[in-house]
């Protein structure tokens, strides 16, 4: 009778544990980001949502947020290519800045992180051919689009439908 008591308290003491986890909601937002790409695409976690171009179809938007983890790893990537010290704009205009404009063309992307008392925005147009500050921005972006594009709520949004518009 003991052994069966024991076993319910525990059974009990494991669903509690296990559903107070699960209703925790989401990690605290100490990196606020905003950033927005590929045409209408844009993560904006000072509001905890995420819009994604479905071009055809138009917009979908999504309540989001990142976790500790991923917060941790954007912040650590910014301050390792000095994205605290990029200049606001990001403005290519070498003798082959025409040739290297993407067509269709995705518009102004801009990438806004706020920690603490740092606070910077940074904007550029993408091009196909980048100088040093260029190759920064994109490695940094590359890494964000791909804890977006990893999560599971991001994964079961629609497809996108025909071309930009």
């Amino acid at each position: 009778m003991k052994f069966k008591k024991l076993f319910l308290y525990l059974l009990m003491s494991c669903l509690f544990v296990t559903c107070s986890n699960s209703v925790s909601g989401p990690d605290e937002q100490f990196v606020n980001i905003h950033y927005k790409y590929f045409y209408k695409d844009e993560l904006n976690t000072f509001n905890n949502s995420l819009t994604k171009d479905l071009f055809a179809k138009g917009t979908v938007t999504i309540d989001s947020y990142l976790t500790n983890k991923e917060q941790n790893l954007i912040l650590r990537k910014a301050f390792d290519l000095g994205f605290f010290n990029l200049p606001d704009t990001l403005n290519y205009a070498g003798p082959d800045s025409i040739k290297c404009k993407l067509e269709p063309d995705p518009g102004l992307q801009y990438l806004r992180i706020k920690y603490k008392n740092k606070d910077k925005t940074v904007c550029w147009f993408l091009v196909n051919s980048c100088p040093a500050e260029y190759k920064k921005i994109i490695e940094l972006t590359s890494a964000i689009k791909d804890i977006i594009e990893s999560d599971f709520r991001y994964k079961i949004l629609p497809d996108r439908e025909g071309t930009p518009l």
